[in-house]
């Protein structure tokens, strides 16, 4: 288990630096949540990268494990931005 906590402390460390996204994948994951109903239709890319930065930011944030085959996920949930 430790492993897994030392992988998630890296990546989370190197997000707060900057966040990375696939090719293409930014604005499309913009999108589905302005869709969703998670972001206001004006959010731009560097709004959403912001709120990103502010979830990984805040320690009281909780970091879940989830698992698809050999690959492993990180999700965090929390305040960002002083929002739930």
């Amino acid at each position: 288990m430790q492993k897994y906590l030392d992988e998630a402390l890296a990546a989370l460390r190197s997000l707060q630096r900057q966040i990375r996204w696939k090719p293409g994948k930014d604005l499309q994951h913009l999108e589905k949540r302005k869709a969703l109903g998670h972001l206001p239709e004006d959010f731009q890319m560097e709004d959403y990268n912001e709120l990103i930065v502010s979830l990984l930011r805040k320690s009281t944030n909780t970091v879940y494990l989830y698992r698809f085959g050999q690959e492993r996920y990180y999700a965090v949930r929390g305040l960002a931005l002083g929002v739930p």
